[in-house]
């Protein structure tokens, strides 16, 4: 046991240390955030929305937020031209009037309410999901990673550290990673979207047909939707078998020869 154990160990000390992910702030400074960001978007009436949402988007290094910037900095200086333009003792036309009227709802009430949807608490409120629930996930998919290349540069730490296996005990983390040639149905019965018909399906193909080597293959013979691939292909791979596989009955014990 103790020989098993130390021979696992090389092989997690040469993975490569988990990505350090940015530390969240304390949630009072969260929420102050969000309430001077929120006023700061009120009483300039919009025109400092964009700099509210690039603060937002170094902080977290989000391209769609930088996108969300241009667009409000692009909205704020269309709005300050049509402002500079026009002669304020004359009547603006209408579409002119339209048009301010809604680059002005976008930069001041639409950009108040996105302020207000960034803060961490209040999104996860929305959503369902808490934020230590996503700084979990966010976790397993840096473990995923580790153990993907622990795969690639060690073959061997499939066995050792049972990378991709939970239905065998072991004591490496590796972030969730379901191998879909080796898990038993139990196992398939936990993927997410994966329906009862959808597994089924897929142990009957596996027993018949041999081991998937690609996440489209898999989707091919089964067949699976993009819906089912896009949440399964983060957390699946693909090892070949070690051997040739056991003579055992088909899943759901049902027999293709119609013996009993």
């Amino acid at each position: 046991m103790q020989s098993g154990f130390a021979a696992t160990m090389p092989l997690a000390l040469s993975a490569p240390a988990p990505a350090r992910t940015r530390e969240p702030l304390p949630p009072w400074v969260r929420t102050t955030v969000t309430i001077a960001g929120t006023l700061l978007v009120l009483l300039s009436f919009g025109l400092a929305t964009w700099l509210v949402i690039l603060g937002y988007a170094v902080r977290r290094r989000s391209w769609r937020l930088a996108l969300a910037t241009v667009g409000y900095l692009g909205s704020a200086s269309s709005l300050l031209y049509l402002f500079g333009r026009g002669d304020p003792e004359a009547e603006p036309p209408a579409s002119e009037a339209f048009l301010g009227l809604g680059l002005i709802a976008v930069c001041w009430l639409v950009g108040a309410v996105h302020v207000i949807l960034l803060n961490d608490r209040v999104w996860g409120v929305i959503t369902g999901r808490p934020v230590g629930l996503r700084a979990r996930d966010a976790e397993q998919r840096v473990r995923r990673e580790q153990a993907r290349y622990l795969l690639h540069h060690h073959p061997a730490a499939r066995h050792q550290l049972g990378i991709g296996r939970p239905d065998l005990p072991r004591l490496f983390d590796d972030g969730g990673l379901v191998d879909i040639n080796a898990v038993t149905e139990p196992v398939l019965a936990t993927l997410p979207e994966l329906t009862d018909a959808q597994r089924r399906q897929v142990a009957m193909d596996r027993w018949l047909r041999g081991p998937y080597g690609s996440m489209e293959e898999l989707a091919a013979r089964c067949p699976l939707p993009p819906s089912v691939t896009d949440a399964l292909r983060d957390i699946l791979v693909f090892l070949p078998p070690d051997g040739p596989p056991p003579a055992a009955a088909p899943p759901g014990g049902v027999d293709p020869a119609g013996r009993s």
